[in-house]
């Protein structure tokens, strides 16, 4: 069986508070386990991910839909359009 674990630096970014279970710390618990493991000599590293582009992100929605979530997005960190965008793209590369 095989697993895909998809990450990136700018996920560390991702920290919804303490009281949350989405956090930096998690992403160290699950690393550390894949090394203790052995499971980390199985990662494939694709390297620097850049953001996505609005012509990937049309590969799976539709041009009004994003035009919608442009004109309502409310970013509430200069950093999270980055993050986001590389996630998708970490994404888009998971799916090819």
């Amino acid at each position: 069986m095989e697993t895909l674990y998809i990450t990136h630096p700018s996920c560390r970014l991702h920290d919804m508070g303490d009281w949350h279970p989405e956090s930096p710390d998690r992403l160290d618990a699950i690393s550390d386990q894949m090394l203790a493991s052995g499971l980390a000599s199985y990662v494939h590293d694709f390297g620097q991910i850049a953001p996505v582009t609005r012509e990937a992100l049309l590969r799976v929605h539709t041009a009004d839909y994003l035009d919608r979530l442009e004109a309502a997005r409310n970013i509430p960190r200069p950093d999270t359009e980055d993050l986001l965008r590389s996630q998708l793209n970490l994404n888009l590369a998971g799916m090819d």
